[in-house]
């Protein structure tokens, strides 16, 4: 199934790198040439994807794509398998501006909510733009992993 990142989105571009990254530093099998290895080294990785609804399960083949849906769209990574799903709420509240993440039912805490951030190859702050959390707020989807791992065990990355 196809997984898209849009490239209007100055997060999204950084997001191709950041996939990039979680390949080699999760010892996935790729092709990136030795000069761009170095280039990643400092680059935050990206080790899932948080997406609405409910249409991913494990074992489906992700087709990472930029510019989805046009004439240019092209993969940006090997074509890998869904190793886990997770279901995630998110959701935030006006008057404190407090995050909160639930990922199969189970509340994060802190510390998870920042492991969920930076695994999602974000800050806690882009996290919020990216999702918008500054209204009340509510978002239900999945966590798509690709590197075998998922939560509670990412927290510890």
């Amino acid at each position: 199934m196809t997984l898209s990142f849009s490239q209007e989105n100055i997060l999204a571009r950084d997001f191709i790198r950041k996939i990039h990254a979680g390949f080699v530093k999760a010892g996935l099998p790729h092709d990136f040439p030795p000069e761009y290895l170095a280039e990643l080294a400092d680059v935050q990785p990206k080790y899932h994807s948080i997406r609405q609804g409910h249409r991913w399960r494990a074992g489906m083949k992700i087709h990472f794509t930029a510019k989805n849906r046009t004439p240019d769209m092209y993969l940006f990574a090997p074509v890998i398998e869904c190793t886990g799903v997770q279901n995630i709420e998110i959701s935030s509240e006006q008057k404190t501006g407090y995050l909160a993440i639930w990922i199969d039912g189970k509340e994060c805490g802190p510390f998870g909510v920042d492991a969920v951030c930076r695994n999602d190859g974000l800050t806690n702050d882009e996290f919020c733009k990216f999702f918008d959390t500054r209204t009340p707020y509510v978002f239900q989807g999945q966590i798509i992993h690709w590197t075998g791992r998922t939560y509670p065990e990412l927290s510890e990355l």
